[in-house]
Formats: C-alpha cells, structure tokens, sequence
C-alpha cells in the first residue's frame, strides 16, 4: 500500500514511488522497491517505510528514509561483481519476475534425452554470468555514490554506499546491521563504515559502528549493543543471500530509467528538464548536521508517544503484544523456498498441462526457453565489450 498524502493506493509491478511517500505490506505481502540509484529496498510483511527526500549532487545521490515498522532491507548498489555460485535462488517467491528478461532461462522441453545428457553445447543462461555483465556495463556510466541517512524509531544511521538491515516494533527494541560486502556475495566486498546516534533531547553523541554485527537498541534507546545473531535473524538472512536475478532485474532497469540521473547537466538542465533541484556538498553537509540534531529530538518525542500508544491499544483491544522479533517477517518466503526444493537447483522447467507448453502461456507467465551455448554468450558479451571500449575478442 501507498500512503501520499491524504491517499493511498495499491502497489503493483512498476508503479511510481515518489518523495514522501509511505509504503506499508500486510500480511503474507512481500515487496522489493527499485530506486534511481541502483538501492533496492526489501519490505517484509507487516512492515513500513517513508521515503523522506532525496537530493541530487555532482558526484552523489543522498537519500533520507524513516523504517517507520517491520523488516526493512535498504540493499546498496555496489560496483563489484557478484562471486558466481551454484546454490539455487533463495528468494523464490517472487519466481517468475514480472519483468520477463530477467528471469532465468530455462532449458528447452522440447531437446532431446541425447542433448541433454552429452551436448557439451547445451547451456541455460547462468544467473550470476548475466547479472554481472550487467554490473560491468553499467558501471562504465555510473559516476555517483550512494549515500543514505536512515531514521529508526531509536537511532539514526549515517553512511556511504551502506546496506542496512532493520527490525523495528513501535514503543520496542530496535535492531540494526549494516551487512558485510561478504555476506553480500560481493567478489570484491570493500569495509564499510557508517556512524549512528541515539536519542535522548541532550545526546549529541555520534558513535561509529562496525559491519557484520547486529546491534540492539532497547526501547529507551539510550544506548546500543551488540548481540549475537538471533536464529530468526539468520532465516531471514537467508532469504536475501542469493538472488542473482533480482540484481539482473535491477541493472536492466537501471539502464532502462536512472541514466538522466547519473548525467552530468547543469543546475537548470536539472531544474527545467527534471523538476530537481541540484545541491552541493557544503549544503549537503549542513543538511546531515541538521538531520542529526532535528531526528534525534522528534524521534525522542515521539519514543514517549508510542509506548503510551501502543499500551494503550493493547488494552483497549486486549491484543497480544508481538515481539519485535518474529517469523511472519520470513516463513511465507521460507517456506517457498524449502517447497521448490532441488527443482530450482538448475531451472529446469518441466510443463505438466497442454496450455502450459502454449507460447503464449509461456510468454504470460515469464517462462524463457530459448536456448544458447556457450560460445553464443561469450560472443554476445565481447561483441558488447568490443562495442562500448574497443577491447577486442580473447
């Protein structure tokens, strides 16, 4: 669901999420939000996120969002390649993508047994390959980093080109993890550094934070720690571990729609053609400044008006307080993935109805089955290389 302003609206595949927008799923509703940049930005059921401004500099693109409940991803776009693997998706639920193209290819049933069994010619279309020719494309017109200040009810989190996951409960404890470049699969993960506050009307402490470790933020949110991965974090985790596809996904429609934002136009080229207007690094940086000390005293407000809510509401309705911690968050996603089981191991597609070996069908329902060797990708990929740099063929 879309809040803006006094509305709201149902999202669907390619609808446009806009600044001060509010995005809430309900239950069993899974959600991946695309933005300009390159971010993906993954919501769980039962959760919510505002996206507060965005602004344009030379060489950045700064985004400020509010996890106002639930898991949130906030998922960066990095340079780097991801390390090929073997291991099936895991975030099988959204099979087969909306935006065909980046579905992975499947085998032809139409081959023979002999085919299959010796060609050495016979090969679908590889995930992580497809994926990171994509990255290496794009990268060549990719002159801006990322970088996001994220508001949470008991902190704030501050840094470049971070990937940030999220639990937030209202009036609860909060937790936080700015992902590792090596949990991400990243073929050349890079140390990430990020700073956070707390609240509190006179905390003025900025704290620096270090990757790969959850930290918890009790309700009082007057202090931070770092806790030992939960078992449901780690399921959780799991879901977003290997999703070739998505990224695939991503670079198709970052080619297909972020190219105005990555050029280099002038303060009124952006402003005429675009409606944006275009910051430099000193206003930036008195920006952050204020965000620190302004975020910090409402989010301090607004800590004591949602524990009274919130005991208010549970005894109002005599409702069960959920834990910030919970498996709704990833049992929906678990479960399809256990479910596809090895079947999802080599994206062999096998139709088991007449009407599912229609074109057509196929064509609705995201399934691909045109067939390519080896050699027919590798040529495709340097006769791109051979086009945008002048590399020539191996």
């Amino acid at each position: 669901m879309n809040y803006r302003d006094s509305g709201q609206h149902s999202l669907v595949y390619r609808s446009e999420v806009m600044e001060g927008d509010e995005i809430q799923t309900s239950a069993d509703s899974y959600l991946w939000i695309f933005l300009y940049d390159g971010t993906l930005v993954r919501l769980a059921p039962k959760s919510s996120i505002t996206f507060k401004e965005i602004n344009i500099l030379a060489d950045k693109i700064f985004w400020h969002a509010r996890v106002n409940l639930g898991n949130v991803l906030w998922l960066n776009r990095s340079t780097s390649v991801l390390k090929e693997q073997t291991l099936r998706q895991t975030d099988q639920i959204f099979f087969p993508l909306s935006l065909y193209d980046a579905n992975p290819l499947v085998r032809d049933t139409s081959m023979t047994l002999e085919e299959y069994l010796f060609s050495d010619n016979i090969l679908t279309e590889q995930p992580y390959q497809q994926a990171n020719w994509l990255i290496e494309k794009n990268n060549k017109w990719i002159n801006k980093v990322s970088e996001v200040f994220l508001v949470l009810p008991n902190a704030s989190i501050h840094g470049l080109e971070l990937s940030i996951d999220t639990y937030v409960g209202l009036g609860q404890a909060n937790y936080f993890k700015v992902r590792d470049e090596i949990e991400l699969g990243l073929l050349s993960p890079k140390v990430r550094e990020f700073k956070y506050n707390l609240r509190g009307f006179a905390n003025e402490e900025i704290s620096e934070g270090s990757s790969g470790f959850w930290y918890e933020v009790p309700a009082s949110a007057r202090e931070a720690n770092q806790i030992s991965t939960p078992p449901e974090f780690s399921l959780n985790e799991l879901i977003t571990k290997r999703i070739p596809s998505i990224y695939h996904a991503r670079e198709i429609m970052l080619d297909n729609y972020s190219r105005f934002i990555f050029k280099d136009l002038s303060v009124d080229e952006l402003a005429k053609d675009y409606g944006i207007r275009k910051w430099n690094q000193d206003e930036l940086s008195k920006r952050v400044d204020f965000l620190w000390t302004f975020m910090r005293r409402l989010e301090t407000s607004n800590l004591v008006v949602a524990s009274r809510y919130r005991e208010s509401l549970l005894e109002k309705y005599n409702l069960k307080d959920d834990n910030v911690i919970r498996s709704e968050y990833y049992t929906l996603a678990y479960d399809r993935y256990m479910k596809d089981g090895e079947a999802g191991r080599e994206n062999i597609y096998v139709p088991k109805l007449n009407s599912e070996k229609k074109k057509r069908w196929q064509i609705m329902h995201g399934i691909r089955t045109r067939k390519q060797t080896k050699e027919d990708i590798r040529k495709a990929y340097y006769e791109e290389v051979k086009l945008d740099s002048g590399i020539s063929q191996p």
